[in-house]
């Protein structure tokens, strides 16, 4: 938990969809958090309750619309990680802060803008920083890379770290394909930025930075799909991924598109605000799988964070 710092939020709300309709976006946000809707609230404590607990506050950085994204996007992983309690609460709690914390801009960053379609259109998110620490990073992905997926008896990270799948994941890769809109679930590119007082910062870019490899360490372009991730989620409904894939109609895609308020086509980059807010890397504790995460302990690094 961030102590002595003035609470404030760099994303707050769905501004609109991509000119495709596939993905929302969020609109920038300068000003403190704000209390959320009680039901919105009831609808985030069953996935970030330990958040919320933590905080004592239902004045967040998110609004209803958000929470409701959040819930929907976590419901894959969960079918796949949840049989670790460790792994799946540390995946989920740093969904649960990027999303809502009261402390967001202190390590979340906007690193471009949408260019505006005109003077009066709201600053929409198009990619932003994600300041983490080496040591969370690190115990995220050793607590999740032995997980076994009972239906397929593979591993978890065959999935959720692309076509690197689980031999090839480390934590760099893992989290770079978390954070690139390639995957299918994320909204806009995260390009998290592993922070280390000892042995410097390190960037897990979105997929394409991970694509400058030997010809032994290649990544497979046919990255896992929507559908692919469906058929191995255990506690994932099936109807549920095809009805979500299914949900964008050609009427609604249409209408999204002519009342989107990002541009379809590039256009002048919009300079990036002044930010006053220091940078403090999201730290949060995790655990390794045979540990409850009810048991307050800082897991301990071993691996290296790089192959």
């Amino acid at each position: 938990m961030i102590e002595n710092e003035q609470p404030m939020c760099t994303m707050y709300g769905v501004c609109t969809k991509t000119p495709d309709g596939k993905r929302t976006l969020n609109c920038y946000a300068n000003h403190p958090p704000k209390k959320i809707d009680p039901i919105a609230y009831a609808n985030l404590t069953a996935f970030c309750p330990e958040m919320l607990e933590m905080y004592g506050t239902d004045e967040l950085c998110c609004k209803e619309d958000q929470i409701a994204d959040l819930v929907s996007q976590l419901q894959t992983p969960k079918g796949i990680i949840s049989r670790c309690p460790s792994c799946w609460y540390n995946f989920r709690q740093s969904f649960c802060e990027f999303t809502c914390s009261p402390y967001q801009a202190h390590f979340l960053k906007v690193a471009k803008f949408y260019p505006p379609v005109n003077e009066t259109s709201p600053k929409v998110v198009e990619s932003v920083d994600f300041y983490v620490t080496k040591r969370h990073a690190q115990g995220s992905f050793d607590s999740c890379k032995n997980v076994v997926m009972g239906a397929t008896n593979s591993f978890a990270l065959d999935v959720l770290c692309g076509g690197w799948g689980a031999l090839r994941c480390n934590p760099q890769r893992w989290y770079g394909y978390m954070g690139s809109t390639s995957n299918g679930y994320a909204p806009f590119d995260i390009y998290y930025r592993f922070q280390d007082p000892e042995y410097g910062n390190i960037t897990a870019a979105p997929d394409g930075y991970y694509k400058e490899v030997t010809e032994y360490d290649i990544y497979d372009d046919s990255s896992t799909t929507d559908e692919d991730i469906s058929s191995t989620s255990e506690d994932s409904d099936s109807s549920t991924t095809e009805d979500s894939d299914s949900s964008t109609t050609e009427d609604s895609e249409s209408s999204t598109t002519e009342d989107s308020i990002v541009p379809s086509t590039p256009g002048e980059e919009i300079p990036l605000p002044e930010d006053k807010n220091r940078i403090i890397p999201y730290d949060g504790d995790t655990y390794p799988c045979n540990k409850s995460p009810q048991v307050r302990e800082i897991h301990s690094v071993s691996s290296p964070l790089i192959d």
